[in-house]
């Protein structure tokens, strides 16, 4: 584990001291940015063999390992200071919000890099972007629930 983690230390100590713990000898960190889910703040980690997730006050609100190979329809939207990223692995959708627009693209790079699945997406309407307004349709009642999970299965393929 051979990797700088400079402003990230203060600022996600626990995280990343568990990180230590989790990393494999052979494993290499592409990049290790702060972010938000679910409410809770985050250490969203690319290596060469996955995408590590660890939050919460305790590190037992968010943690989850993502293979690269599992990871596709990698997108993300830029804010005016802050970015969210949008990928999905198997069944679901993640998003990871409030991650910096100076890491967002190395992030971007770093999932795509090692997935042979991943299907970048920048311009246009993105894959959770369809979803969300599928998802709207279902709230208003105007689609059903089957014709909901048959589109985003469609999207999601």
């Amino acid at each position: 584990m051979n990797y700088d983690f400079g402003i990230l230390w203060k600022e996600r100590r626990k995280e990343v001291i568990a990180l230590r713990e989790i990393i494999e000898r052979d494993e290499k960190i592409c990049i290790a940015v702060s972010g938000m889910m679910v409410g809770y703040s985050v250490l969203f980690t690319v290596t060469d063999k996955r995408a590590i997730l660890l939050g919460g006050r305790f590190l037992d609100k968010v943690r989850a390992d993502f293979p690269l190979e599992s990871i596709k329809n990698v997108g993300y939207r830029k804010g005016f200071i802050m970015s969210t990223l949008y990928f999905s692995c198997g069944d679901g959708l993640e998003t990871i919000s409030h991650i910096s627009n100076l890491d967002i693209q190395n992030v971007v790079v770093a999932l795509n890099k090692h997935s042979s699945k991943a299907q970048p997406q920048r311009s246009g309407i993105s894959t959770a972007d369809e979803i969300r307004k599928f998802m709207s349709l279902l709230n208003e009642g105007i689609i059903t629930e089957q014709e909901f999970q048959k589109k985003k299965q469609e999207l999601l393929k």
